[in-house]
């Protein structure tokens, strides 16, 4: 919700540092419950969930427009935290069961990406609109109101349609977290998917940082990222069901050409004799973040065992928040100190030999991967 902050000082009033303060906890309510509700969440009809988690996020975000209170608006956020992280589990939960089903997990992912990068364009606009036209008071019940209508939506028209799976054991946090860890394939992949999480949070942190110092044009930022979702919005698609169709079931192999081409867009990026480079920079940054997306959650898909679906998706969010923090956290640091030498650009090869390093780890862990399984292949014909 990029317009909170902005809405907590100009609209309620609040000091920066109380807002910075509000966001944070937002923040860290909305990552941290992906781990504690995970495991329980596999005892629960995925469906339920995700009404649920609609429902509460739309209840409390509705009502922080009623409110002035400081304590009574961290409790909101937090508990609209809760049920992002219900509903968001639980809807990879349901595609991932889906996916399963019929083999189309690549599909339903990348359609999700899309819708999500449409949210990510379409939301900030409205809400930016009844900011700067005088209808603020209406931001957060509109936004409350999107969430319950979508709830309700759900449970009334979705109802024939299956995404439980039959658990005769109750799953509770420390043996369904237990399990998981025990499966060293994914425990790999959790790393590896942190390498894709640090690469794709450039975007958000460094990059415009970057923009900023090297070019001092902030308001190029906008058309950028705009570059960047019409370009996921329109490619997504044919570019999922081209593999699909052509590769199927090549899952690693989408994952180190996302990783490969992460690194071709940053070596654009290092190039700064034109403002050009960077518009190239986002367009292949656009068709990375298209093979990547999409691919660590189908991924993660063949990984899950023992009916553990939404215990797997929420150690991958926190895996995915891990490396997102750090990439921003060092990116910056590091990124701090080739600009006071005057080497900024310098920052984004050094992002891209580690893309193409990872790019690299990503087919040693697939030829890993492939060899163990022909092993257990070859002993279970002698057996």
């Amino acid at each position: 919700m990029p317009i909170l902050t902005i809405y907590l000082i100009n609209i309620k009033g609040f000091s920066v540092t109380d807002s910075a303060l509000m966001v944070s906890i937002f923040t860290v309510a909305y990552k941290s419950a992906r781990f504690f509700v995970g495991p329980l969440l596999d005892n629960i009809n995925p469906k339920t969930s995700i009404v649920f988690g609609c429902m509460l996020s739309g209840i409390c975000l509705s009502l922080i427009g009623l409110v002035n209170s400081f304590f009574m608006i961290v409790i909101l956020l937090i508990l609209s935290g809760f049920g992002f992280s219900a509903r968001g589990l639980a809807g990879s939960t349901s595609v991932s069961f889906i996916g399963d089903q019929d083999g189309k997990g690549i599909l339903y992912f990348g359609n999700i990406n899309v819708f999500v990068n449409i949210a990510s364009m379409i939301g900030p606009f409205i809400g930016t609109y009844l900011y700067t036209s005088g209808n603020s008071d209406f931001i957060f019940p509109i936004i409350g109101g999107f969430y319950i209508v979508s709830g309700i939506h759900i449970y009334l028209f979705l109802k024939s349609i299956d995404v439980s799976e039959k658990n005769n054991s109750k799953t509770t946090f420390f043996s369904g977290y237990k399990t998981a860890l025990k499966n060293k394939p994914f425990m790999l992949f959790l790393i590896i998917n942190l390498f894709g999480a640090f690469l794709y949070g450039q975007l958000f942190t460094t990059f415009p940082f970057y923009v900023s110092k090297k070019y001092g044009q902030e308001e190029l930022l906008g058309l950028l990222y705009l570059i960047n979702g019409l370009l996921v919005v329109v490619l997504q698609i044919p570019i999922s069901n081209m593999l699909h169709k052509f590769f199927p079931k090549k899952e690693e192999y989408y994952l180190v050409s996302a990783y490969f081409i992460f690194g071709i867009s940053f070596l654009f990026a290092s190039i700064d004799i034109g403002l050009y480079f960077l518009y190239i920079a986002i367009a292949f940054f656009s068709i990375a973040e298209i093979f990547f997306t999409p691919t660590v959650s189908s991924i993660v898909s063949k990984h899950v065992t023992n009916n553990l679906r939404t215990t797997y998706f929420s150690l991958i969010g926190l895996s995915t928040a891990f490396g997102e923090g750090l990439g921003a956290f060092a990116g910056l640091k590091l990124l701090y100190l080739f600009d006071q030498v005057a080497k900024a650009n310098y920052y984004w090869v050094v992002i891209t030999l580690f893309a193409f390093f990872s790019s690299i780890i990503v087919l040693l862990y697939k030829i890993r991967e492939s060899y163990t399984n022909s092993k257990e292949g070859i002993s279970e014909d002698i057996s």
